[in-house]
């Protein structure tokens, strides 16, 4: 079938994010923040907001299902209606 997957619950996620952030002082979170600007290359990703510009070499964008940052990232993710939703 593909693809090697892996189902996990929505709550369960968020609670192994959210402590590894907690236990890795290199691993930070941007919250509230809007996205102005969204750029990917091979050193990773870059954000604008109105804060400024963060770089990171891995993004989680953990913004909905109908995320603006996919969005900005990719347009074409917007073009397209999917029976599933996934990360």
């Amino acid at each position: 079938m593909g693809a090697p997957y892996l189902t996990v619950h929505r709550a369960d996620l968020q609670r192994a994010l959210a402590g590894a952030v907690e236990d890795s002082p290199s691993i930070g979170m941007l919250l509230g923040a809007a996205v102005e600007k969204a750029t990917t290359g091979s050193d990773g990703v870059r954000l604008t907001t109105a804060e400024g510009e963060f770089a990171a070499g891995l993004l989680i964008a953990a913004d909905g299902v109908r995320s603006d940052l996919r969005a900005l990232l990719s347009p074409e993710s917007r073009q397209t209606d999917r029976p599933h939703l996934g990360v």
